[in-house]
């Protein structure tokens, strides 16, 4: 039995509505969800260069050195970022990609990122689809743990490609192994994903 999505989509502009009903069918459909801990917010208390610094955070926020994160204020965000040192209410961090660090003071959020394997095969994908009530980042890796697409997504905004759209596939080429994803908000939420690919 094939897989199968159904997007439905309501967009209103100057009072006039436009809907859309799309059905896509194929041979496979996957499913991901993971309820993502809370992340920590706190305050950019020192930027040392343009990916390191120091967050003040309240105590208990439960990173640790070596752990990786994501690092989230209004504006910007950077990924993949080295904790190099924590103390109870601080944490030191350094390196990343994604946007350079804003200024001192400030206030920004802290997710701890976790991976989790997820194979993708970017030619054969026929619809992806990814959504969280909080902002969250995700990255999607190769086998070398190689960063092929990241997303910073806004909150309850999520990212949808479906084939035959016009729009160019953004996992094309790519061989997906794993993502990492991390929380924005300081509530645990669920980031979801769906998948339908091809097996041609």
């Amino acid at each position: 039995m094939s897989g199968s999505a159904r997007i439905s989509m309501r967009t209103v502009v100057a009072g006039v509505a436009v809907s859309s009903i799309i059905t896509r069918l194929d041979e496979l459909e996957t499913a991901f969800q993971n309820t993502m801990a809370p992340g920590r917010a706190g305050t950019l208390s020192t930027r040392t260069d343009d990916n390191t610094g120091i967050v003040t955070v309240a105590s208990g926020h439960g990173i640790t050195d070596a752990d990786k994160v994501s690092v989230f204020w209004n504006g910007g965000y950077r990924y993949n970022v080295t904790v190099t040192a924590t103390t109870s209410t601080t944490i030191s961090i350094d390196l990343g990609a994604g946007a350079n660090l804003p200024i001192a003071t400030t206030v920004v959020v802290v997710g701890k990122e976790v991976e989790h394997a997820l194979a993708i095969d970017g030619d054969q994908l026929v619809v992806l689809a990814i959504g969280c009530e909080n902002r969250a980042s995700i990255h999607f890796r190769d086998g070398s743990d190689a960063s092929l697409l990241p997303y910073d997504l806004q909150a309850s905004e999520g990212r949808l490609w479906v084939a035959g759209m016009g729009f160019t596939n953004p996992l094309a080429s790519d061989t997906v192994a794993n993502i990492v994803i991390a929380n924005g908000g300081v509530t645990a939420k669920p980031l979801v994903i769906g998948l339908l690919s091809t097996t041609d």
